[in-house]
């Protein structure tokens, strides 16, 4: 049996904005509900490619029906892979082993965007440390016990991946993973600006990451408003 997406209102629930909404889908995505030209689109790629592909699709256009937006248009990728969502529209897609999270929102004109980021407990192996983090993250994680440590790593992975989803389409700039650095706060993960950016002083700051657990997932997510 073809697997159906399904409302996931604890993922809404991370963000602070409260028209967010959310659909996730466990297992392949069917390529055979992509609209014709997506799937003209994506017919080069591998088959694991593609099946994330109609994935996140196939959970899109479940949100964009329950915003009460026609969903009939073939959703499109820009340059970046991202998708292209209609106009009035902000939203955000992730998959990983199996699993995929779509979240969309109405543009409220103030300029906001939201991110979203599903990833493995364990991914992010000690050996990535040195690439993906700032010297102060590094020693934060270095205070921490393994099984701690592996864990704090991939939600802070994910919390970069998370806002740089959310911020593109506000500063259409690359952030490199260093130029943000994550730290512990009272309601969860706070990230700070590390480099000073141009994109980045268009942002309000700090950051704060919300996440949750999906077995041995970890979905992260973060809103972002322009300064």
């Amino acid at each position: 049996m073809t697997p159906s997406p399904k409302p996931a209102a604890d993922v809404a629930a991370l963000f602070a904005r409260t028209d967010v909404v959310a659909f996730e889908l466990n297992g392949d995505g069917d390529e055979s509900q992509l609209h014709p030209d997506e799937a003209a689109w994506i017919g080069h790629a591998s088959g694991k490619r593609r099946r994330e592909f109609a994935a996140g699709r196939i959970c899109a256009r479940a949100a964009l029906l329950e915003l009460g937006v026609a969903a009939d248009q073939p959703l499109g990728s820009g340059q970046d892979r991202a998708p292209l969502w209609p106009d009035g529209v902000i939203g955000s897609i992730s998959h990983t082993a199996d699993y995929c999270i779509a979240v969309l929102a109405r543009a409220d004109g103030s300029g906001d965007g939201i991110g979203i980021d599903a990833e493995r407990y364990g991914r992010v192996g000690d050996h990535l440390h040195r690439t993906i983090f700032t010297t102060a993250e590094r020693a934060w994680l270095g205070r921490l016990p393994g099984p701690e440590r592996a864990e704090t790593a991939t939600t802070l992975f994910s919390g970069k991946e998370a806002f740089y989803k959310a911020q593109h389409p506000l500063t259409r700039s690359w952030v490199g993973f260093k130029d943000v650095s994550g730290r512990a706060g009272s309601d969860g993960l706070i990230l700070d600006p590390a480099t000073d950016l141009d994109a980045l002083g268009r942002l309000r700051w700090p950051q704060t990451v919300a996440s949750l657990s999906r077995g041995r997932l970890v979905v992260t997510a973060v809103e972002v408003r322009t300064s």
